[in-house]
């Protein structure tokens, strides 16, 4: 597996439509991209931090282009709430003990 870390600095009185964008990109790319899903987190300063998994770097690297036009407006939908989107690191998974129950 394959983990990418992402960054969200969100503007101001933004939040919820940053969520919601971030749902519906992150189920856009389940559906047609062949991610294995993400988690948004936040910190006590109101920063945002995704995790996203996806099988190996080269279904990462195509997801994009595996977008229906119809679908591509998410991105700018996305990064229209936040003031700046950064890719902290891009990870290979060593060992996995996260349980879902």
């Amino acid at each position: 597996m394959h983990a990418i870390i992402y960054k969200f600095d969100v503007k101001k009185g933004r939040v919820e439509e940053f969520k919601m964008a971030w749902k519906k990109l992150t189920g856009a790319y389940l559906e047609f991209s062949g991610s294995m899903g993400s988690r948004l987190h936040s910190d006590e300063n109101g920063t945002f931090i995704a995790y996203a998994l996806w099988p190996n770097p080269q279904i990462l690297s195509e997801a994009n282009q595996k977008l229906p036009e119809t679908k591509e407006y998410l991105r700018d939908e996305l990064r229209a709430t936040c003031i700046s989107v950064q890719v902290l690191h891009k990870l290979d998974v060593v060992e996995d003990l996260i349980s879902i129950t």
